[in-house]
């Protein structure tokens, strides 16, 4: 299994501070933002870092292992932007991987996630409250697996939010590659296989704002 870490975001909610520097990059005490993913990822042999034009040279200055790969998806702005899942494509190959956004800041254990991952896809999902819940992903479950998905509810149906970290198998690489239209990728697995839901209560803190980027200094 490989490791694809979404970094192709522009952060616009965020400036000045990700003008000119991609949200992954923004120090984090005496660290990267991504350095703390990275330190959860110490058991893939493969990581694929996909970015866009603007901070491609930056995380090539950045990068310091081996087992890194950047991709260039030849974005310049926001304008040409088509999307996370369109970015993913770019890093696709015929192998089970793991997908997960640079901005999520998190402790829980992925090797133990990996245990629970077989023939069918999973994703982390966690608790949130009513009013958080109406900015994320939220997802209904049954017997661990998801039964529902709807993305930024006005009227959550339930209070347990996926995060963008998934682990799928490679035999859903074909479906995700001819995928063409707008639907989220868990809605895309839904309709050809069992979504299995690993439930984790450690943090899990989304750097997507001003606010939440000064939160997360404090938990460290």
């Amino acid at each position: 299994m490989k490791a694809i870490i979404l970094a192709a975001g522009f952060g616009t909610r965020m400036y000045p501070l990700t003008k000119n520097c991609a949200k992954a990059l923004l120090p984090l005490k005496e660290k990267k933002v991504i350095d703390f993913i990275l330190n959860k990822l110490d058991f893939f042999g493969e990581i694929i870092i996909v970015t866009n034009n603007k901070f491609y040279k930056d995380f090539l200055d950045w990068k310091k292992d081996d087992r890194i790969k950047i991709i260039n998806n030849s974005v310049n702005n926001v304008e040409e932007s088509k999307g996370w899942l369109e970015d993913l494509k770019l890093a696709l190959n015929n192998e089970d991987f793991l997908v997960l956004s640079s901005d999520n800041v998190f402790d829980f254990d992925l090797k133990k996630m990996k245990k629970n991952f077989k023939e069918e896809p999973i994703i982390a999902v966690t608790k949130t409250s009513k009013e958080n819940a109406k900015k994320h992903g939220i997802v209904e479950l049954e017997n661990n697996e998801v039964i529902s998905f709807e993305e930024k509810p006005l009227e959550p149906k339930s209070l347990t939010k996926a995060i963008l970290c998934y682990m799928i198998p490679k035999k859903f690489i074909p479906i995700i590659k001819n995928y063409k239209g707008d639907e989220h990728l868990i809605e895309i697995l839904m309709k050809n296989s069992k979504v299995k839901a690993f439930y984790f209560e450690e943090y899990c803190h989304d750097i997507g704002c001003l606010e939440s980027y000064k939160q997360a200094e404090s938990l460290f």
